[in-house]
């Protein structure tokens, strides 16, 4: 008896379609109350968390850099956002300061998943305002859902 050798050829995968963002007078809320915002420029872990978000029944729109976060903050209404700090147009420290720095979304919780969330959080020294959490990758997706919860829930 011989090995046998099999060849699969798989069509490659569809590119993602992405989300329309909602207007404020049309959000329609989750199981928790609210939308959660995702600005992270790595396709799969994005997708990766708006799986995690929405097995907890919490709808989510994807960001894939800093403007496209700003404005979806703009037309969207979002209860919360994560976000990773290596965004290709800006940092993620940029964004949230600009975040913090308008009247509208000084009161937006973030939470920060990112590979460099503790150097992060030692580069805003003290100024990280509304940060609700700092979560190192590999993404802990209990930590992650009790927060959010919370969040979405007041």
């Amino acid at each position: 008896p011989g090995d046998t050798t099999f060849h699969i050829l798989l069509p490659p995968a569809p590119p993602e379609v992405k989300r329309p963002i909602q207007a404020w007078s049309t959000c329609a809320p989750g199981a928790d109350g609210g939308r959660l915002l995702i600005c992270e420029d790595d396709p799969d872990i994005a997708r990766l968390l708006r799986f995690m978000v929405e097995r907890q029944g919490i709808p989510a729109d994807i960001a894939m850099t800093g403007e496209e976060a700003w404005a979806a903050l703009e037309q969207g209404c979002y209860s919360a956002m994560t976000l990773d700090l290596g965004l290709p147009d800006m940092t993620g420290l940029d964004l949230i300061k600009r975040i913090r720095a308008d009247d509208r979304f000084q009161a937006l919780p973030v939470v920060v998943i990112s590979a460099t969330a503790e150097q992060g959080r030692r580069a805003l020294n003290g100024d990280a305002v509304g940060i609700v959490d700092w979560m190192e990758k590999p993404i802990n997706e209990d930590r992650l859902a009790q927060h959010l919860s919370m969040l979405l829930r007041h």
